[in-house]
């Protein structure tokens, strides 16, 4: 009994708070394992706005989409289409930035590909409190120099 009480509390945090709970799922999906991270809600949100305080820290801070294998769409049947509906009703900048870049910079398609692909990378530093592609093992360091 007191299981199925926390699966509901756990299902409502979901709800309450979309598309929250979903952005820090998908972006941890490449942890390590036995990796052990905090939901930062109010983190995230901070990092989101930071994104579209205004075009130029759209454009400075979104420079590249996400890969070509993300499985990324927006077409309306899809996580991301949700997630960006919820986002624009969420921020009023995002609409605003979204507004002076779409269409004449960018097509939708590229403009959210870049947006996510910055909120994922933020949203992992965050929770991980590292660049989660830069592994520290697999960095190249250069030989000592001996005299």
């Amino acid at each position: 009994m007191g299981g199925s009480q926390t699966r509901e509390e756990a299902e409502e945090f979901q709800d309450d708070v979309f598309p929250w709970f979903h952005l820090i799922q998908w972006s941890a999906e490449d942890a390590k394992n036995n990796c052990i991270f905090r939901y930062d809600l109010s983190g995230a949100q901070e990092k989101a706005k930071a994104l579209t305080k205004d075009v130029d820290s759209f454009l400075r801070l979104c420079p590249c989409g996400l890969p070509q294998d993300s499985g990324f769409s927006m077409e309306d049947d899809t996580n991301f289409a949700e997630w960006a509906g919820a986002l624009l009703e969420w921020n009023s900048e995002l609409r605003m930035v979204r507004f002076q870049l779409v269409p004449r910079r960018f097509s939708e398609k590229t403009f959210w590909s870049r947006y996510f692909a910055a909120l994922r990378r933020e949203i992992q530093q965050l929770i991980f409190g590292e660049d989660p592609e830069e592994d520290p093992e697999e960095l190249e360091t250069e030989p000592p120099i001996h005299p």
